[in-house]
């Protein structure tokens, strides 16, 4: 009768647990998962070089070139087919700063040669069938009026298209007086080629019962 009704006892202990007693429980599952060891060393602190670490080589960048970037995105085109998909971009210069004289103050697109020339090489798109939208801006269209300069892939791969209109208030973007530096290779060590072994020649004695010497082959 004791040993029943302990076992009685000991069914209801675990179908009626109290909360220290569930919290018990817890804590000793979660030992046997998580070893002390493992749990020290998730819970340990990042160095200080790992919260001040920056990603990439140029460091951090400031709100003022961020707003730069938004502002410049305003004279970027995407290039389009009619009635279809983008098929490049393209941005908005002053034609004076690409060396034009005639009207150096005239805004025009300028885009690659790959994307849009006069005669569609190469799969691109004739004047005809370009369109150019800047989507920054809203969702209107500007169709292609003509072809002021273009060179080849092989040369410059550009071509500087006219609009038959243009955003209100669009402002060409500043083009750079020169190409920045690249980036130095790595350095590799000197492929040296193994020397083969060329035995040296032996003098030739003829005899009788021989053929002629031949020469011996040139070092």
């Amino acid at each position: 009768m004791q040993r029943a009704q302990r076992s009685l006892v000991y069914k209801r202990g675990h179908m009626q647990l109290t909360g220290s007693e569930l919290v018990a429980q817890l804590a000793a599952r979660w030992a046997r998962l998580w070893p002390p060891s493992q749990q020290s060393a998730k819970a340990a602190q990042p160095s200080d070089a790992q919260l001040q670490a920056v990603l990439g080589d140029d460091g951090p960048r400031t709100f003022r070139w961020y707003q730069a970037g938004v502002a410049a995105a305003s004279s970027v085109a995407s290039v389009r087919q009619r009635l279809g998909n983008r098929f490049g971009s393209g941005f908005v210069v002053r034609a004076g700063d690409l060396g034009l004289k005639g009207r150096p103050d005239e805004l025009l697109l300028l885009t690659n040669f790959h994307v849009v020339n006069p005669s569609g090489a190469g799969n691109a798109l004739r004047p005809e069938e370009a369109e150019a939208v800047f989507e920054a801006r809203d969702s209107t269209s500007y169709e292609v009026k003509d072809v002021v300069w273009s060179s080849p892939i092989k040369d410059h791969d550009a071509c500087l298209l006219r609009l038959a209109d243009l955003p209100a208030g669009i402002k060409p973007l500043s083009l750079a007086m020169e190409l920045p530096p690249l980036p130095k290779p790595a350095r590799r060590p000197p492929v040296s080629t193994p020397r083969t072994h060329r035995p040296s020649p032996r003098p030739c004695t003829p005899s009788k019962a021989r053929s002629p010497c031949r020469e011996a082959p040139s070092a």
